[in-house]
């Protein structure tokens, strides 16, 4: 949320600076690296906790400098949509947190996949006039 306030109060000076595609790459790079890094060094050998990174502020500073200096629109029902899904995908992960999956890339797959059905079958369900009071989990 503080990453959003700044991003919103210095849009345009971040959209002047950080509008090219090169900016993504290093971005991405950025956290890729910080990832290889972790894993490869053993700073945290629980492999399940590497999911926090440094870097991502910076990358979401760069993504958004590139979105908002291009000239790209969306329209505002698929912005509300991907602002919905979005909410959704980051609430209904840690419904999947209860199962017990050794293998890191089977619970990883398992909980992406399991997110995202489950947030499409919620904003698909609220669309319903009985069941319109779904739409308070993600407004």
């Amino acid at each position: 949320m503080t990453l959003a306030y700044y991003i919103a109060k210095y849009h345009r000076q971040i959209q002047l600076h950080f509008h090219s595609f090169i900016w993504i790459i290093v971005g991405l790079g950025l956290t890729l690296l910080e990832r290889f890094l972790v894993l490869k060094t053993g700073l945290c050998p629980d492999h399940k906790l590497t999911d926090m990174y440094i870097t991502l502020p910076i990358s979401i500073v760069l993504l958004f400098g590139f979105v908002l200096g291009n000239p790209w629109h969306v329209k505002q029902r698929t912005a509300f949509f991907f602002r919905n899904f979005a909410t959704l995908l980051f609430f209904t992960q840690f419904m999947f947190l209860p199962f017990n999956i050794h293998n890191h890339a089977i619970y990883f797959t398992f909980t992406l996949i399991g997110s995202v059905v489950l947030s499409l079958l919620i904003l698909w369900l609220s669309k319903f006039k009985h069941l319109t009071w779904l739409q308070r989990l993600y407004n």
